[in-house]
């Protein structure tokens, strides 16, 4: 295409290569994303979550999601908490049906919390490894 081509067509349709690779609303979630790191102290470390990656992944990649609204605090301490221990509780019960068949041993570590108050940790040993069982504060 010429000059005098490119010239002629309308503004609205010429793509320019920021506009194209659609650089200005990266920069912007960027800069939200970090924001959202330094002011809540959520270690960088986070980053690297495998669980954090796909939830970005999953969110660019699907157009079905105009309009949605992040998660709130009610939603992610109540009904989605209950939905993933659930979930949890369900990956362990394979684990925890091999204890009826092979036994067990309980191990405790005792500790102190911040405030200094004593806390007891409970886990089962088996022969595939370590898993929590229970916490206890004693006061």
């Amino acid at each position: 295409m010429s000059n005098q081509e490119t010239t002629n067509v309308d503004p609205k349709k010429r793509k320019t290569l920021e506009g194209f690779f659609n650089m200005q609303p990266r920069k912007i979630l960027d800069y939200e994303i970090s924001r959202m790191f330094y002011s809540s102290g959520l270690p960088f470390h986070l980053a690297r979550n495998p669980h954090y990656r796909k939830v970005f992944s999953f969110a660019a990649n699907k157009n079905c999601l105009s309009g949605y609204q992040p998660l709130g605090y009610n939603n992610l301490k109540t009904t989605l908490l209950a939905n993933e221990k659930r979930h949890v509780e369900n990956l362990l019960q394979p684990i925890k049906n091999i204890w009826k068949e092979k036994g067990v041993s309980i191990v405790s570590d005792g500790w102190s919390d911040p405030q200094k108050r004593p806390l007891i940790n409970f886990m089962v040993v088996i022969e595939s490894g370590l898993m929590f069982f229970k916490g206890l504060r004693l006061f």
